[in-house]
């Protein structure tokens, strides 16, 4: 029987990267939910949607762990995602995943069609590594993000998403300004914990005075210690 032939249910993986591996839009993740469906729809499979952000190199993502189980439990003959990438790049992990297919005769299958089983020794090394080079790619991307941002600091510039609450960010110089309203509610957080106050009660006062943070989210004990 071909392996195409023996997926009847798959469990779809898709994943957003954080920040920290460079930033993707909503509409990346759709494009990819799309395309995978689209998959899905062709071949007339059952499916089950397991999505989350998250690091690739965190393997304790709950998502990700939900599916495990699921596949272990025999739900599901194939996983579907766009590459190995998108379901990890941690050079632990990967192998990890990869003798989990294996051993509970699970395909993997990526955006383009390709069919892996990893039974067969050729297509354990080809997806072992298209994982190397995926990996490669991630390391590459990581390091030219950093010394890009190192570049930028040189200049004054300001390459770090969000700016701290009291600051607003100048998109024509690339530098941050003191924002005049939002530098009284900093004042006023400053002399509430010199007072002695905590900051899930500083969060309290500045909600009560009607500051919020930076992306308009109402304050609390962590974005007080984050500074916004």
């Amino acid at each position: 029987m071909e392996d195409i032939e023996r997926i009847k249910n798959v469990a779809i993986y898709l994943r957003k990267s954080r920040n920290n591996e460079g930033e993707e839009t909503e509409e990346t993740l759709q494009k990819h939910r799309k395309r995978l469906l689209d998959i899905v729809k062709k071949h007339k499979w059952g499916y089950e949607l397991f999505q989350e952000v998250k690091s690739s190199m965190d393997s304790n993502r709950p998502e990700y762990q939900k599916m495990l189980k699921k596949l272990h439990n025999g739900y599901f003959d194939a996983v579907l995602s766009v590459n190995l990438a998108r379901v990890t790049r941690d050079d632990a992990e990967a192998p990890k995943f990869m003798r989990f297919l294996r051993e509970n005769e699970i395909l993997f299958i990526t955006d383009g069609e390709r069919i892996y089983n990893l039974d067969i020794q050729e297509d354990w090394q080809a997806l072992k590594f298209t994982g190397f080079i995926n990996n490669w790619e991630y390391e590459n991307i990581r390091a030219q993000l950093r010394k890009g941002k190192k570049d930028s600091a040189k200049l004054g510039r300001w390459s770090n998403g969000v700016p701290n609450f009291g600051y607003i960010y100048n998109r024509l110089t690339k530098t941050l300004e003191i924002d005049e309203n939002k530098a009284i509610g900093v004042k006023m957080a400053f002399q509430l914990v010199i007072d002695g106050l905590g900051v899930d009660n500083v969060a309290i006062e500045l909600n009560n005075s009607n500051f919020r943070t930076n992306k308009g989210n109402y304050f609390h004990g962590n974005s007080v210690t984050k500074a916004g």
